[in-house]
């Protein structure tokens, strides 16, 4: 599966970046407004690294490839969220048993909001918003289905927790806070089951897309 050429037709090539663990520490509250410098359309020069499906319930691990991932910052002072928006190709995972499947996002427009930044270390926490989409088998031998949401197969409310460092343009989602499930599962070897809790993790720098330049997010 070519996850460049399948993303290319939604978002520019793209990657995003998904980890674990949420900081701590001095930070400007979520209601406050944000500076996006220079904002406009992001990409990354590179695939997500890291990059892991974990089912938190089973404690079982999925090792992908991808996703690329793209999208829009707002630009200038005073910006309230959502302060963007991006969007994922999909990932092609693969765990226990040599069980394979291909996980689908179809929110090409998923909500970026700030909650807080920490001006001493430079890091900004928020969370990707309405995020859904479907576990699918790649190849088709394999069997499992499922429907990744937040709070029910079909709300279109799933979110993860993300750290964003502005010194390097590093985005990281977080394992831990986010709400996605698996929903209306079969086959899946028992690996993934209905009502699951799942988490993403991988590693990417993003960057502006048409010079390459690091977004900085602070507040105020």
């Amino acid at each position: 599966m070519h996850i460049r050429s399948a993303f290319s037709a939604v978002l520019p090539a793209a990657a995003l970046v998904l980890v674990s663990g949420l900081g701590a520490g001095p930070a400007v509250a979520a209601s406050a407004t944000w500076t996006v410098t220079p904002g406009g359309p992001f990409e990354t020069p590179g695939a997500s690294h890291f990059s892991y499906l974990t089912d938190a319930t089973t404690g079982t691990v999925f090792s992908c490839d991808g996703p690329y991932a793209g999208g829009t910052f707002s630009s200038g002072s005073g910006l309230t969220n959502p302060i963007g928006t991006i969007g994922l190709s999909s990932l092609v995972c693969g765990g226990p048993g040599g069980i394979q499947f291909g996980v689908t996002f179809s929110n090409a427009h998923m909500g970026i909001r700030a909650v807080s930044y920490d001006a001493g270390t430079d890091i900004v926490h928020g969370s990707i918003t309405h995020l859904y989409g479907a576990i699918s088998p790649d190849p088709p031998i394999s069997a499992c289905i499922a429907a990744v949401d937040g709070t029910s197969p079909t709300a279109h409310d799933g979110t993860i927790r993300f750290r964003y460092y502005n010194n390097a343009g590093q985005l990281q989602t977080l394992r831990g806070g986010g709400n996605l499930h698996a929903y209306n599962v079969t086959g899946c070897g028992g690996l993934i089951n209905s009502g699951d809790v799942l988490t993403y993790g991988g590693h990417a720098n993003i960057v502006a897309q048409s010079h390459f330049a690091v977004n900085a997010i602070t507040s105020p």
